[in-house]
């Protein structure tokens, strides 16, 4: 008995701390808590996260029945819902509404659990808002369709696109390629995944390759580079390449175009103008250039001109180099002619002399066109300049043998 009596107190202690500990969590508790009379359905304490929730005061709550706070007020959902909790002595609602007393809503879970206090039937309703997580969820929907939307977008650009758009990795090896692969190379973007990038490229420019994605993967900027590739039928594909490293991913964004047409055209542009050069450097004339005013400094002159005694450097370095050669007694009527025919735009033919740098005369038939913008303003005077010293020479001999003739007859 005296065992009894000492025990009584301590379960006395123990139970007025547990009532302390708890009522500090209901306190304290970061959700709503209100506490029901099971049989009048009338709340009997509310915890203060709940009054904050609502907007009422504590005095407001008390008394009222849990409908009437905006949770299931129809009628029918009312009745199951208490038929539900009192067969299962629990329920849970994760998509219910409350209207506080500022007329705000808010989304809340709703869990509801019966329980005995001696004689009396309780319901505890814990009420948490989920307003901001169902708002973040909302936007992460959100965000998650916009990403699949934009992923989506993406790969429409990337199978559509003209230029190769691939990823290889740190040892070189193709991740992705697009479709364009099978018009640049040959190649299905299947056929290239896992394969070596350097297994394309032209053996002649392996190096400057490889020492471009280098430089990428080191961070290093690189505007563009440009490399020989080999299509699958053995021909060449000239590529212009630009390339991003991403440490993050562990991959290089490529984007490569084909330039193949460009280079082919500058290469027999090229081809053609070496050929031109070489049909103008093989004449016996000289092909002459020069601008559309006096003195008539030469834009190009082909080399044959070093005949005069003067190298190509120094025509180029001295602007009237053309006109100090012709004979001074000629030069004035050269100059005439030149200005007339350049100011109406059309071709010019002179004859006259030049004084070579030993000192000695040739004759020159001059014939010229005036070259025009495309708004009619002279632009260039190009000539083709001919060495015909030894037909006036020839003229001038048969001229003296015919006043010979003439003189013996008389």
């Amino acid at each position: 008995m005296t065992e009894i009596l000492t025990i009584a107190p301590k379960i006395r202690i123990g139970l007025r701390a547990s009532e302390l500990r708890y009522r500090r969590l209901f306190e304290t508790a970061r959700h709503g808590i209100l506490i029901l009379d099971a049989e009048s359905r009338k709340i009997i304490d509310v915890n203060p996260y709940m009054v904050e929730l609502l907007g009422y005061s504590r005095n407001e709550l008390l008394g009222r029945e849990l409908w009437e706070l905006g949770l299931l007020k129809d009628e029918a959902i009312s009745k199951a819902a208490f038929a539900e909790l009192q067969e299962k002595g629990y329920i849970r609602y994760g998509d219910l509404r409350l209207e506080t007393d500022l007329g705000l809503r808010c989304e809340v879970e709703f869990i509801s659990s019966v329980y005995d206090e001696g004689d009396r039937e309780m319901i505890q309703c814990n009420i948490r808002d989920i307003t901001g997580r169902r708002a973040a969820a909302k936007h992460l929907t959100h965000v998650t369709g916009d990403l699949a939307t934009a992923s989506a977008d993406y790969k429409r650009v990337v199978d559509n696109s003209l230029d190769v758009i691939c990823q290889t990795d740190v040892e070189g090896l193709f991740v992705s390629v697009s479709d364009a692969s099978m018009r640049v190379w040959g190649y299905e973007p299947g056929e290239l995944v896992g394969t070596q990038y350097r297994h394309l490229v032209h053996p002649e420019d392996l190096d400057k390759t490889g020492h471009a994605a280098n430089n990428t993967m080191a961070g290093k900027p690189t505007s563009t580079f440009e490399n020989r590739t080999v299509h699958k039928d053995g021909s060449i594909v000239y590529l212009m390449w630009s390339a991003y490293w991403s440490d993050e991913d562990k991959v290089m964004y490529c984007v490569a175009r084909d330039v193949s047409e460009i280079r082919n055209a500058q290469a027999a542009l090229e081809e053609t103008n070496a050929n031109y050069r070489h049909l103008i450097e093989s004449l016996p004339a000289i092909v002459y250039l020069a601008e559309p005013r006096p003195p008539y400094t030469s834009i190009y002159i082909s080399p044959n001109a070093a005949a005069f005694g003067y190298s190509l450097e120094e025509w180029s370095e001295r602007p009237d180099m053309w006109l100090s050669l012709v004979h001074i007694d000629d030069r004035k009527g050269v100059l005439s002619e030149a200005e007339a025919a350049i100011r109406a735009g059309g071709e010019t033919e002179l004859e006259y002399r030049i004084v070579t740098a030993d000192g000695k005369i040739h004759w020159m038939r001059d014939r010229g066109q005036v070259i025009c913008d495309d708004k009619g303003k002279p632009s260039g005077w190009q000539r083709v300049i001919l060495d015909i010293t030894k037909d006036k020479m020839a003229e001038a001999e048969q001229k003296q043998a015919l006043a010979m003739m003439q003189q013996q007859t008389t």
